[in-house]
């Protein structure tokens, strides 16, 4: 593959349910507040071979008892237009091309969530570090990665609610640059994304929750954590914030590794959308 082709891979769907998408193991997107696709996975995709997209849905507690029906899920596959589908694409010329369904195998009685994962192979001209070599933190005592993790997510909560834009923004410096690479992003529009980016985070001073009520996760093979949210947002990343005078939802997850000549955990990656807040 030559440098100069611009070669994107994206899932779209319209899920109805809650539900979460994992590239390689990693979260890209979902949880209870999420919303359609398209949702690209490049910056997931470290480099070039065999990748793996793995897709779990739920239903609400407050749905059938907390149950997927048989139909739900045929559904799922049926989602109208949009099923969820896994798609390449060429920036250049705008050529699309469906690489796969992704459909769940049918079943023949209730069940609280489905979860499935289909392979398929990728060519990048790109190769990214991301957490490849990054320490396993599966092999750590469980407590010592609590407590790293916990205080790793606090320092970047309270540079939030600080209203410090920039320097949540400069934590952010290894991923937003995989990112930049793996999308095609070029200079000009590098700048201008990171200056929003900072004006944005920057706006949440005084708003952001503690870091509590949370579940922490292992994923990318042992290799990255997570807190996400429990409750409400659930599934969502513990950063998540509210903006009741604007009505708006800041849901913000993100992704740590400790890469091994780091002394603390790093950002790995970093999802943001912006949400209406639903009236209870």
């Amino acid at each position: 593959m030559l440098d100069s082709e611009q070669i994107a891979y994206f899932v779209d769907y319209d899920i109805p349910f809650p539900f979460e998408l994992r590239v390689n193991d990693v979260i890209v997107a979902g949880g209870t507040q999420a919303g359609p696709g398209p949702e690209t996975l490049n910056d997931y995709i470290l480099e070039s071979g065999e990748q793996s997209v793995t897709l779990r849905v739920w239903a609400p507690d407050d749905y059938n008892g907390g149950q997927l029906r048989p139909r739900d899920i045929l559904a799922l596959t049926e989602a109208g237009d949009r099923p969820p589908t896994l798609y390449m694409v060429d920036k250049r010329t705008d050529e699309f091309k469906k690489l796969r369904a992704l459909a769940f195998a049918p079943v023949d009685h209730n069940l609280p969530f489905v979860e499935q994962t289909w392979h398929f192979n990728a060519e990048v001209p790109y190769t990214l570090e991301g957490w490849r070599s990054s320490e396993d933190l599966s092999l750590w005592d469980r407590e010592e990665l609590e407590q790293a993790t916990v205080a790793r997510f606090s320092e970047l909560r309270n540079l939030l609610n600080s209203g410090d834009g920039k320097g949540f923004v400069d934590e952010l410096a290894a991923s937003n640059e995989e990112l930049f690479v793996s999308n095609y992003f070029p200079r000009k529009k590098r700048r201008e994304f990171v200056v929003n980016l900072e004006e944005v985070y920057g706006s949440l001073k005084g708003l952001v929750p503690p870091v509590e009520n949370y579940r922490i996760r292992i994923m990318g093979s042992g290799r990255a954590v997570t807190l996400e949210a429990t409750g409400k947002y659930q599934g969502h990343g513990v950063l998540t914030t509210e903006d009741t005078k604007e009505g708006t939802v800041y849901l913000i997850s993100v992704v740590l590794h400790k890469p091994k000549d780091s002394k603390e955990l790093e950002v790995a990656r970093i999802t943001g959308w912006i949400t209406g807040m639903e009236i209870e």
